[in-house]
């Protein structure tokens, strides 16, 4: 059995592309915006008309510096909630802890009688079947499944 503790959560690589790309998307957004634009523009029915052909108007210099600073700001947001929804798992010999924002839940060893993975998503089963987790785990199916089994917990899917 594994006597350290196993952290599942992202890789400090995976937290790199997460929020670069979601703040690279927001600037390719914020550039390419007036081109899309460009396309519609003639259809009327398009909601906000008038304020969008003026946000859109390349006769506006700082607009076409601030639209991609906040798509930018928008999508390290994005990245900051999906970071902040992802739980955190923790695992021991004797518990398995769960963090996700700022609660904090802790599965002891002996009620747990098995983990399987449905899809994506990891379950945690008590002996009476109830669900004691049910959500995504970070770091790989295959990484996942190592390490619960390195903690000595019942796995049963392949």
């Amino acid at each position: 059995m594994a006597e350290a503790p196993t952290k599942l959560w992202f890789r400090s690589e995976d937290l790199a592309w997460l929020i670069g790309g979601l703040v690279v998307a927001g600037v390719a957004a914020g550039i390419g915006l007036p081109y899309a634009w460009k396309l519609i523009e003639e259809w009327e029915w398009v909601p906000f008309h008038g304020p969008m052909k003026s946000l859109m108007s390349p006769h506006a210099p700082w607009v076409m510096i601030v639209r991609p600073l906040i798509l930018a700001a928008l999508g390290l947001v994005v990245a900051l909630v999906i970071i902040d929804e992802v739980p955190e798992v923790t695992l021991t010999g004797e518990e398995i802890q769960v963090k996700k924002g700022r609660d904090t839940r802790t599965i002891r060893r002996g009620q747990v009688a098995g983990i399987y993975q449905e899809r994506s998503k990891v379950i945690i089963e008590s002996s009476q079947g109830r669900r004691l987790f049910h959500d995504n785990i970070e770091g790989g199916r295959q990484r996942v499944r190592d390490a619960f089994i390195a903690h000595g917990y019942p796995w049963e899917s392949r």
